[in-house]
């Protein structure tokens, strides 16, 4: 399979991924709360995007700084699967957190 070609796949992939995430995480904050509105999806949906782009920047950014000074390819997959269950932890802690 070309490069692009695959990269286009797993782009594709990863957003849908990632808007599956903040639709299920709305719709089960909505059946928590009971209410149903325009403006409580809305306000759920936007804070789940911007948190999440927010904490996907910092980390790729902190992770990316420590790959380029690294020459070694398996610390650096690790790096990349590190960061992932680290923000997936860290997500986790912060809802938990917020719905305290």
């Amino acid at each position: 399979m070309p490069k692009a070609l695959h990269i286009n796949f797993t782009s594709e992939s990863l957003l849908n991924d990632g808007v599956g995430v903040v639709v299920f995480t709305a719709l089960l904050a909505v059946a928590a709360a009971g209410v149903v509105s325009p403006g409580v999806v809305g306000t759920i949906f936007v804070r789940e995007v911007i948190g999440g782009v927010a904490f996907g920047i910092i980390g790729g950014f902190l992770v990316y700084w420590l790959v380029k000074s690294i020459d070694e390819p398996n610390i650096e997959v690790l790096l990349s699967v590190a960061l992932v269950t680290g923000l997936i932890a860290g997500a986790g802690h912060l809802h938990a957190c917020h719905a305290a």
